[in-house]
């Protein structure tokens, strides 16, 4: 088994093989590179089935996509979800130029499936000049005489900002995956190599191999504690980083009467001392993504998430200027480490 930091176990056995492919695999990219915007565009990849297996373990956004690309490549897969069925959590998902970019050499269903859900800036009338911007950089610390300007339009080219509802994302990514390869209720307790490769055993008792098991189990992944040797495990743990946040989802109409018009329908990022802000439009800009951040060095807590109250919002946000003091006043109190 190879150990290292990322969550991937490979049989040995399959190893020496492995290497061989992935030099041919090489070439063949290398080769393809040279029109690979009409390939992806116009051609599916068409190679034999390989004679490896892999295991995914989690259904997420991540694991489903890495499933869909390796289909595409007619890489034989599994995944093992330990929830009862694919289930996202969270609210917004948000991402870059380069990682937009990347989607289509995955698969170019993902993208043009991601394509389809986005809100821009330009599903706001009026707004289409920023269709190129990533966030306005608006200067937000209270008492000087700066507060509210915009210190920069951050271009994010050519997508601009691009946003998600993360379970819109996910149901229109299990569209892509077969039913026969998705096994459900398959919380993973422990990974072994063995002679046949790498074996999965489940809580339920039941077991699996595979010739590489890929982690996609999320920041308490159960592949990560099974191959990084047990010393230094406890390294590698998640950590409190030192600030915690606020987050809601609010109507637009909400937002505007917060903010204004501008400051709810652009995406925003609120820059104070010692602490920072987030809005972005959302659900085709019916609804607003909004967090505060706060550097804090104290998390007493077992909880990642807990109870907080209006006025530990405002203490935190007291310094920040009015478009954020406007903002406490509207979502929830939970403090998110």
């Amino acid at each position: 088994m190879i150990r290292g930091n990322a969550s991937v176990a490979i049989s040995n056995s399959n190893l020496f093989n492995a290497h061989q492919r992935s030099a041919t695999h090489s070439l063949l990219f290398y080769s393809l590179k040279i029109n690979i915007k009409e390939l992806i565009v116009a051609t599916p990849i068409s190679m034999s089935t390989k004679n490896f297996t892999v295991a995914i373990v989690g259904g997420g956004i991540g694991g489903l996509s890495l499933a869909v690309g390796l289909l595409r490549r007619n890489i034989p897969v599994q995944i093992y979800e330990a929830a009862q069925e694919f289930k996202e959590v969270g609210l917004g998902l948000t991402i870059g130029p380069a990682a937009h970019r990347t989607m289509p050499l995955i698969d170019p269903q993902i993208r043009r499936i991601y394509d389809s859900l986005i809100t821009t800036h330009a599903d706001s009338p009026g707004y289409e000049r920023f269709r190129e911007t990533w966030f306005e950089v608006v200067w937000a610390t209270g008492n000087d005489e700066k507060s509210g300007d915009v210190l920069l339009d951050l271009k994010a080219l050519p997508s601009g900002q691009t946003t998600v509802r993360r379970a819109d994302f996910l149901d229109a990514l299990v569209s892509l995956i077969p039913p026969e390869i998705a096994h459900f209720g398959k919380r993973l307790a422990h990974l072994e190599e063995t002679a046949n490769g790498v074996e999965l055993r489940f809580e339920d008792g039941t077991a699996a191999t595979a010739d590489v098991v890929v982690g996609c189990d999320g920041i308490k992944s159960k592949v990560k504690e099974s191959i990084i040797p047990p010393e230094e495990y406890q390294r590698v743990l998640p950590r409190y980083s030192g600030m915690y946040g606020y987050r809601a989802v609010l109507d637009m109409e909400t937002m505007t009467k917060a903010v204004g018009d501008h400051r709810a329908r652009v995406s925003t990022m609120y820059v104070g001392k010692g602490a920072y802000g987030i809005s972005y439009p959302i659900m085709r800009a019916q609804k607003v993504n909004v967090g505060l951040y706060v550097l804090n060095d104290q998390w007493n807590d077992d909880a990642w998430v807990r109870a907080a109250s209006k006025e530990d919002m405002r203490r935190d946000a007291e310094h920040l200027g009015d478009y954020v003091q406007s903002l406490v006043e509207v979502p929830s109190p939970l403090q998110y480490a």
